[in-house]
């Protein structure tokens, strides 16, 4: 069984820790000057300023006024939907040279195909190569991922 207790670095017991507790108001341990973005910041910018100075959420002040807040739960439901994360179909990922036309040939194939492509993300992985994954409208992208190795390209993960 888990003792439930105060911390046994604290001479303090559990009532009066409780307390102390309440006796605490929020502006004694309230962050002073928060960071704060306009409605217009991009997602990935608000991500950014999140993620350097390790917070959970932002302030989106407008003309001085507070008129929401972003915190991470919001940014990663925007990235479920950005990505179309909850939209059947198949995931493939191609590694390819890093270069200009590449997306433009990946596409021509999938178009050829018939195929619509719900979502596109690349990566660089190392200095002249990206991954590329493709989130496609198709159940099966087993013949897809097979035009894109016959065109010589490296598809290294489907699901």
């Amino acid at each position: 069984m888990l003792k439930v207790s105060p911390s046994p670095a604290t001479s303090l017991s559990v009532f009066e820790l409780n307390y102390l507790i309440s006796k605490m108001k929020v502006g004694e341990v309230m962050i002073r000057n928060p960071i704060c973005v306009a409605p217009d910041t991009p997602i990935e910018e608000a991500a950014t300023i999140m993620r350097e100075h390790k917070i959970g959420d932002l302030l989106v002040v407008e003309n001085d006024k507070l008129v929401g807040i972003i915190t991470q739960t919001d940014l990663f439901e925007a990235i479920v939907n950005l990505f179309g994360f909850r939209r059947p179909g198949t995931r493939i990922t191609v590694e390819v040279e890093d270069k200009v036309g590449v997306l433009h040939e990946l596409a021509g194939i999938i178009k050829e195909a018939g195929i619509n492509i719900i979502n596109v993300a690349t990566r660089q992985t190392s200095p002249g190569k990206s991954q590329v994954v493709l989130r496609l409208n198709v159940a099966d992208g087993r013949k897809i991922a097979a035009e894109f190795e016959r065109h010589g390209f490296k598809v290294i993960h489907m699901s």
